[in-house]
């Protein structure tokens, strides 16, 4: 059975929305100074999040940024096997390892080509 070794640690999940509630927002910076006539054709999604483009970092952001928290939490909290350790027939390691190594030797190796004339080693006057 698998558990944690810093259980603890997973109290740290609802850190961004709790910084986010508790801290004041950030003032609103300028719009860039590079403008791009064709930015709405190439971010699709800009139009929907200002006319500045700003909108869609902050949705591409949002959009992996939970998953990456949770999966950083997870991680940080020690992940752990709880119980007996398995016992794997050193045979059946063999046997693998032996099935891989005849599948990579079955592989025809790449064609290599001939270059056409003029292409190569030449000697130069």
């Amino acid at each position: 059975m698998t558990g944690f070794e810093w259980p603890w640690l997973l109290f740290a999940a609802p850190a961004p929305w709790l910084v986010r509630r508790l801290l004041p927002a950030a003032r609103r910076v300028p719009p860039p100074a590079l403008w791009i006539p064709f930015f709405d054709r190439v971010a699709g999604d800009a139009r929907d999040y200002g006319s500045d483009g700003a909108g869609v970092a902050v949705a591409v952001v949002r959009r992996y940024a939970l998953p990456a928290w949770a999966a950083l939490v997870l991680a940080a909290a020690r992940p752990a096997w709880e119980g007996e350790a398995l016992y794997v027939w050193p045979l059946a390691l063999a046997v693998i390892l032996a099935m891989l190594a005849g599948l990579q030797a079955t592989r025809r190796p790449p064609r290599v080509r001939a270059l056409p004339a003029g292409h190569g080693r030449e000697r130069r006057q």
